[in-house]
């Protein structure tokens, strides 16, 4: 199943898209914890997704806006499993 999330915002630079997702990195060097968060949501939500084998990827274009596109597997059908033989 895959999700995308679109604004019509100012976009984001193409030198931090690439850097979108490490700790603590913001964009916007204006901003400090006060304004502009700590830097961690993106990193925090993609390291979620890849631990539920999902993906979380962003592209923007500047002046015309960004996607968040989440990608997650479906679940497997349930098989269960055969029982255990009594070793007793």
């Amino acid at each position: 199943m895959t999700v995308a999330i679109q604004d019509r915002g100012p976009g984001i630079a193409p030198e931090d898209i690439v850097r979108l997702g490490e700790r603590f990195y913001r964009g916007d060097t204006a901003r400090g914890r006060r304004t502009g968060g700590t830097g961690l949501g993106i990193a925090i939500a993609r390291g979620i997704m890849r631990a539920h084998g999902a993906s979380l990827e962003v592209s923007s274009v500047v002046g015309q806006g960004t996607t968040v596109t989440i990608a997650m597997p479906l679940a497997a059908e349930h098989t269960p499993r055969p029982a255990l033989a009594d070793t007793a």
